[in-house]
């Protein structure tokens, strides 16, 4: 209920764009949005890497999610991905497409609209986990700063859902869910992927702990 609610709401805020000439001028939109409270989960890597920016089969194939993508799905995935492709709109409405959705996520934002990292998983190639760290490159892409993007999938959510007491953000007396990272994700928001240790309360994953859950999880889902 909470995902068709959060996906439900983008969709409303997408077609409010929609009947502006452009949506920077439609503040009465955004405030009203902004008014009401909610909180909108945009999805944006998945609308427009499947609709408005295709991938080739060739990058699917090498995305880090699809060796995880159960074989008993696949084949209905890719006549899905044919289907589209044989049928998609001109270039042209789908680069307008891209860039309201994009506009949709910064404005929102700059209103103060408190924006949520959805993956929209399991829709057509995307997987979950995985297709988080693309919702965040996405968001950054639409003009959010890294760590605006960062907040998308920590303190937001947590807020969201009633528990930032416990989770969201490193503090006295929060809940010891982290990732250490390699690099900065302040610097390269793409750094999120260079996950050094999982800390979940009193335990804790290494790169080595990690990579063999991967593998397993991958040997399971591609039989």
């Amino acid at each position: 209920m909470l995902r068709r609610f959060l996906h439900n709401t983008c969709i409303l805020v997408l077609c409010l764009a929609a009947v502006s000439p452009v949506f920077t001028q439609s503040q009465t939109k955004v405030g009203a949005v902004k008014n009401s409270g909610i909180y909108v989960s945009p999805t944006n890597y998945f609308f427009v890497s499947t609709f408005g920016e295709p991938m080739t089969e060739e990058q699917i194939k090498k995305t880090a999610g699809y060796r995880y993508i159960p074989s008993v799905i696949k084949n209905e995935r890719w006549q899905n991905w044919d289907h589209y492709n044989k049928n998609a709109p001109p270039e042209a409405s789908r680069r307008r497409y891209v860039q309201l959705r994009k506009q949709m996520a910064y404005q929102l934002w700059r209103a103060g609209v408190p924006l949520m990292a959805g993956s929209d998983s399991p829709e057509f190639f995307v997987v979950q986990g995985f297709s988080l760290h693309d919702e965040l490159e996405m968001f950054v892409r639409s003009g959010l700063t890294p760590f605006a993007s960062l907040q998308t999938a920590t303190i937001n959510p947590a807020k969201y859902l009633g528990v930032d007491k416990q989770k969201g953000a490193i503090g006295p007396g929060k809940q010891a869910l982290m990732l250490l990272l390699d690099k900065n994700p302040l610097e390269d928001i793409k750094n999120t992927n260079t996950i050094n240790t999982v800390f979940m309360g009193k335990k804790w994953y290494d790169k080595a702990a990690i990579e063999k859950m991967l593998a397993e999880a991958a040997q399971i889902l591609g039989k």
